[in-house]
């Protein structure tokens, strides 16, 4: 039995969960001396009850942590995101209002930030190691009809959200000292830059880079913008002396490879490439090195590949003999060194952040980069020897830590962190119940699922959260901050009495590839196996049992309510739901991902009459005549992924057999609710929809 936290919910709220503040996109200046991030959340405004939402850039100067300057005081009037500093430390870049403003250091004094001509509606940005020069994304868009349009390949995201088409994103470069407009590469036919990763939460920054020469880009190009393209993902350079007429350097073009990064001399290129594998959804990521000078390429899945294999690259160690990279362990995210002369690896030491009770995971606690809730990549600049990164626990929220790196004489990495915010830092103690994580067995098939409690195992009812994916995880993020995925308010729910239970079923990641493919060609098949596991393990003795999820935590939640009884023998007191999926058949034509389904089934439900009972059979609204549970089902009124339809067509169902059932929908919503005060309603909501049906 792992040791448990001592309770610390007391008195946690959702206006309290609301106000925890994420940090992400830090940087850090090439002496160490200077380190800027962006914070993002929300706080109580004058109305009580109200969140209003924030979004800032501090500059921090690390010797003191001191804050007060100009960038520091124009972003808390402005709002700013997305900081990076300059080559030399001595300047900094970051967006407001769609433009990019930058700001210099003279004497120890930071200038008032000035807009950088020509740069409205930038996306991500990157400053040139060399000179004033920076490089930056902007949508190429089509504006419709007004009176119709015609959806030809993958549109349906602009249809539903009524925006205008996105064809691509160009590149474009500009002298932050000049006044002449900028350079765009509008020959280049691909989609540059490519801004977010299309099926999984892992964002990846702007997806390029410059050459320490300053005349080059690294970048993903995509055919497209199209989500059912994303295998046209190639890593490419892109050379910047030679005007508009630049012509894309394909790095490798015989595979799906992204992430690219230079080593600090420049010589060698670093990526991530796919196996075709044929799922789409679970794919297998592996790090490769490629010399310029001559295309050597090696990979890491001829030697022994990561952990996981879903390494995110960080970026190449000094003396370009190693690469860092992000990846999950469990319930944990780590740092890793892998050694490119063997591709072996080892996990990056790294001390000055929380720690936490010894034992609470066999494979360590913490998460670097804010696992699902708030991807974010560690930077580590390119002319010194620190790393900037974002860390917390479940008892510890979200700080960005400078850390110091060191090499033994084996060129094994460690990390020296000093805390460098305190957003915050009024949480501190609070918001964090007593947890463990530990396994239990699959009662069909006796797999082992890792799982995250919370609270007492003793408590009387219970609460089985399944978390969105399938190829994401439960991992040890700040309880205070909610779940992964519209952040349910489970502080507040173990404080009110509850056993929480969240199993990180198979199709997880964090647990190797075979782990992550398990579940291909059985959605709803052994992964609800795992969750309805979960209940007759841990639901004896208790007197109310509940299901709780989103997204595919809500295809969990229909089949829980129409089928736990006749498959497993449960009585389901009471379901949350969220961004539901009710029937994969229907979803195949109005999903913004409709290919994926070759890919996990092996075929469409057309595809052969034995792959549509498959179909009908794993969909919860195929059992409704056994639905008896009461339900909530929330939605986002613009959700892509799952349109509203899908919980629509359940609820209606639902109404018409008698079945006690709310549907709330969230206008200009996507897949998930962003807008604060939507999610104070959806845990509001939650907790008084557990407190009315869990007597």
């Amino acid at each position: 039995m792992l040791p448990l936290l001592a309770a610390a919910c007391i008195g946690w709220t959702t206006m309290d969960q609301v106000q925890v503040l994420s940090v992400a996109d830090a940087s850090v200046s090439d002496d160490g001396a200077w380190v800027t991030y962006s914070v993002s959340g929300a706080v109580e405004g004058s109305t009580p009850g109200v969140a209003v939402g924030v979004g800032e850039v501090v500059m921090q100067r690390s010797s003191d942590n001191s804050t007060a300057n100009s960038v520091t005081a124009f972003c808390k009037a402005k709002g700013c995101s997305y900081p990076r500093m300059g080559h030399g430390g001595n300047w900094v870049g970051f967006l407001s209002n769609g433009q990019i403003y930058t700001s210099s250091l003279t004497n120890g004094q930071w200038s008032q930030p000035i807009v950088v001509h020509g740069t409205q509606n930038a996306g991500a940005f990157r400053l040139n190691p060399v000179t004033d020069e920076l490089a930056f994304s902007v949508a190429v868009t089509e504006k419709p009809s007004e009176l119709f349009r015609e959806i030809d390949e993958d549109v349906i995201i602009d249809v539903i959200q009524d925006t205008e088409k996105v064809l691509k994103y160009k590149i474009c470069t500009v002298k932050v000292s000049s006044s002449s407009p900028p350079s765009c590469f509008e020959s280049v036919q691909q989609s540059l830059g490519a801004i977010g990763w299309y099926l999984s939460c892992w964002p990846y920054e702007a997806q390029f880079e410059y050459h320490p020469s300053g005349n080059r880009l690294a970048v993903t190009s995509t055919k497209n913008t199209y989500t059912n393209d994303w295998v046209t993902f190639r890593s490419a350079v892109l050379p910047l002396n030679t005007g508009a007429d630049a012509t894309l350097q394909l790095v490798n073009e015989g595979t799906t490879n992204f992430q690219t990064v230079y080593s600090k001399s420049g010589r060698y290129i670093a990526y991530v490439e796919l196996d075709d594998n044929g799922y789409a959804w679970a794919q297998d990521w592996h790090i490769c090195v490629q010399d310029t000078t001559d295309g050597t390429k090696r990979c890491a899945k001829d030697f022994d590949s990561t952990r996981d294999q879903m390494a995110t690259l960080v970026g190449f160690a000094p003396g370009d003999d190693s690469v860092f990279y992000l990846e999950q362990a469990g319930t944990s995210v780590k740092l890793y060194q892998m050694h490119l002369a063997t591709f072996t690896y080892n996990e990056v030491k790294v001390t000055g952040v929380p720690t936490c009770v010894p034992g609470v995971s066999k494979t360590g606690c913490g998460v670097i980069g804010g696992g699902f809730r708030a991807s974010d990549i560690p930077h580590y600049s390119a002319g010194s020897d620190f790393i900037v990164l974002a860390y917390e626990t479940m008892s510890a929220p979200q700080e960005v830590y400078r850390c110091k790196v060191g090499m033994d004489e084996k060129r094994m990495a460690s990390l020296s962190c000093g805390k460098m915010s305190e957003v915050n830092q009024k949480w501190i103690g609070k918001g964090s119940c007593e947890h463990e994580v530990s396994s239990y067995a699959n009662v069909n098939d006796g797999v082992s699922i890792e799982a995250i409690h919370l609270g007492s195992k003793t408590a009387s009812k219970l609460i089985v959260f399944t978390h969105c994916g399938p190829a994401m995880a439960v991992l040890q993020t700040y309880l205070g901050y909610g779940t992964v995925c519209a952040a349910f308010p489970v502080a507040t729910l173990v404080e009110q009495g509850y056993h929480v239970v969240m199993p990180n079923y198979r199709g997880s990641t964090g647990y190797g590839a075979a782990m992550r493919n398990s579940d291909q060609y059985d959605w709803g098949g052994g992964d609800y196996n795992d969750i309805m596991s979960a209940f007759i393990t841990f639901g004896e003795g208790k007197t109310t049992r509940s299901h709780l999820g989103w997204s595919y935590g809500g295809y969990m939640s229909a089949l829980a309510l129409t089928k736990a009884k006749t498959t497993h023998g449960i009585e389901i007191t009471s379901i949350v739901t969220g961004g539901t999926l009710t029937d994969l058949i229907s979803q195949q034509g109005t999903t913004d991902i409709y290919k994926l389904y070759k890919s996990v089934f092996g075929g469409y439900y057309w595809s052969t009459p034995e792959l549509k009972q498959v179909m009908m059979e794993n969909s919860g609204i195929y059992h409704v005549e056994n639905a008896s549970a009461p339900i909530l089902m929330l939605h986002g009124v613009d959700d892509p992924r799952m349109p509203f339809s899908q919980a629509y067509q359940m609820h209606m169902a639902l109404k018409s057999r008698g079945v006690t059932t709310k549907f709330v929908v969230f206008p200009g919503s996507g897949h998930i609710p962003g807008n604060p005060n939507q999610r104070l309603v959806i845990w509001n909501q939650t907790l008084s929809w557990f407190g009315q049906h869990n007597k």
